[in-house]
């Protein structure tokens, strides 16, 4: 989930030089941010969690531990995003509102048909802008740029739902594979692929990413797209150790150009 924000970052202009200790900031306000939702993600789904073979560990400190990292990692993240401004403070803060509500009962929107995804897809927003408003005004081409993104963490969100469905549905929880099965989670989630995949083409033409953002991310894409039509639904952790590993490569082929082309710019 650190990527979501860390690629906001590499859609603005970073001076790596004179700027160092806003870019540590940066990087430990992201850090600490994502180890919160994953300390609230632990501390709402422990019982279904420390049930599951895959997420069974999570037993290994009590719950109540949790619930107390959660609150420290909030101060933490939240301290250092108003010290970096407040954009990257709100963007951070309402995507942890969102988080909240989608873990946290009564609401506990996790469990309704839909309602997880589109959380997802406007938290992925809200995560793009907290990288890229440390230090950029967010605009329409940001925007713009940062759904191809949140459609991202959607076909992510769809693939966990698959990879939980057995624990989920031991648990009660009502996702939305519950509801329709997995059969109907996977066409959603192939077909989300293609549309994200026609919409980041689609960017290039309307001028908001150059060609080389657009070979970096086109590349995954289409390859992710190969792989939810050829792997079958019982092969879910093979797809997201395949789709991991080439978002992270395309992430650091674009991070190594943008240092190269600051450098260039700075000697």
């Amino acid at each position: 989930m650190t990527g979501f924000s860390f690629v906001g970052v590499l859609f603005t202009t970073v001076d790596l030089w004179n700027n160092w200790l806003k870019n540590v900031a940066v990087l430990f306000f992201v850090l600490f941010y994502v180890m919160a939702v994953y300390f609230l993600n632990s501390f709402a789904d422990y019982e279904s969690d420390i049930k599951s073979k895959r997420l069974k560990i999570i037993g290994s400190i009590s719950k109540s531990k949790y619930i107390s990292l959660f609150v420290i990692f909030c101060i933490l993240f939240s301290s250092l995003a108003i010290y970096i401004n407040v954009k990257a403070f709100v963007f951070s803060a309402s995507a942890m509102a969102l988080w909240s509500l989608y873990y946290l009962p009564p609401l506990r929107l996790k469990s309704s048909y839909l309602i997880g995804t589109i959380i997802h897809f406007v938290a992925g927003i809200l995560h793009f802008h907290s990288g890229y408003c440390s230090y950029a005004d967010y605009s329409q081409s940001s925007f713009a740029v940062s759904v191809y993104f949140a459609l991202l963490l959607s076909i992510g969100h769809f693939h966990h739902e698959l990879m939980d469905y057995e624990s989920d549905k031991a648990a009660g929880n009502r996702t939305t594979a519950v509801r329709i099965g997995i059969d109907k989670i996977h066409y959603l989630r192939t077909g989300l692929t293609l549309l994200t995949l026609i919409y980041w083409i689609a960017l290039f033409f309307r001028g908001y990413t150059s060609k080389t953002e657009l070979c970096v991310f086109l590349i995954p894409t289409a390859v992710l797209l190969i792989l939810s039509f050829a792997l079958r639904q019982n092969e879910v952790k093979r797809f997201q150790k395949i789709s991991r590993t080439i978002f992270l490569v395309a992430g650091l082929f674009l991070l190594g150009i943008k240092v190269i082309a600051l450098a260039k710019n700075y000697f």
